[in-house]
């Protein structure tokens, strides 16, 4: 049988001592769109990728190809994850929520 591929899952977990490793995806130009969840043992944030030569570096986790969305969620037992999406293979939430944003 073959392999369901599971959409949405980070292409990396990071642990409570590699902010440096994560860190690089959250500098540069970023608006956050949408607080999913912000309490003291987790944190889930989306945002929006401005379109800049200093975003050329984020890409989907999807195709490869320019990111346009980032998923930054931290849990309770402090390991990060870093999602990016580019417009084709992003959850249309994501767009509702920039929408509403402007």
């Amino acid at each position: 049988m073959p392999k369901k591929e599971v959409k949405y899952m980070p292409r990396e977990i990071f642990g409570p001592n590699e902010y440096s490793e994560y860190k690089k995806y959250l500098v540069g130009p970023l608006k956050s769109i949408k607080a999913i969840e912000t309490t003291h043992s987790h944190t889930t944030i989306a945002y929006w990728i401005p379109p800049t030569t200093e975003s050329d570096g984020r890409v989907c986790d999807d195709c490869g190809e320019k990111a346009s969305f980032l998923l930054y969620d931290r849990d309770h037992m402090a390991q990060t994850s870093v999602n990016l999406w580019c417009e084709d293979h992003v959850n249309e939430s994501f767009k509702t929520w920039l929408n509403e944003e402007k």
